[in-house]
């Protein structure tokens, strides 16, 4: 079990592999992602553990919520992406289209659309609609990419990855994605 403890500058530290963490929209929760595969949700700002998801069966490394603090999205070495429903602290949908480690993975601004990268030298972008779950977009890139991000109040995904093969340095780190 992952254990924060005080030290001695009251700062918290961590005894074991913490690969991500994130703070909910409320400010009372902190996830982490450990490298069992296990989420933890603490209490902030005390760091007591409430709930431990048993989520992945190796390295968790991404976590996102979307806007409504309905849902947590967590992405890991087994080459999963998982949605956990925070009321029921269920999963609902496993994305398995992905055949390596999930590296990064983040929430449209309105929740909508769930992007997932990993090593395989694609970007996936689920419609989180409904509980539609649908693969709505695959970006093929040149290398695999470390990170990902949504703009804030519009549909741009921006995300970055390795050096690309070529060394004119032409590959693109900005995506333009406009739902159909």
């Amino acid at each position: 079990m992952l254990q924060p403890h005080r030290s001695r500058n009251s700062r918290y530290y961590f005894t074991r592999q913490n690969n991500s963490h994130l703070e909910s929209y409320s400010c009372t929760k902190l996830f982490v992602a450990t490298g069992k595969g296990a989420i933890q949700e603490l209490s902030v700002p005390e760091f007591d553990l409430k709930t431990e998801l048993v989520a992945h069966t190796s390295n968790c490394y991404s976590l996102d919520i979307d806007s409504s603090g309905k849902y947590l999205a967590s992405g890991a070495s087994d080459a999963l992406a998982l949605l956990w429903c925070l009321q029921t602290n269920i999963c609902v949908k496993a994305f398995d289209e992905l055949e390596y480690p999930i590296r990064s993975l983040g929430f449209s601004f309105d929740g909508r659309f769930l992007a997932t990268s990993s090593e395989d030298k694609l970007v996936n972008i689920h419609e989180i609609d409904h509980l539609a779950f649908s693969c709505v977009e695959q970006i093929k890139v040149k290398s695999a990419m470390n990170a990902i991000s949504w703009h804030s109040t519009k549909y741009v995904l921006a995300f970055a990855g390795d050096e690309p093969f070529d060394k004119s340095g032409s590959e693109y780190v900005v995506k333009l994605f406009v739902p159909r």
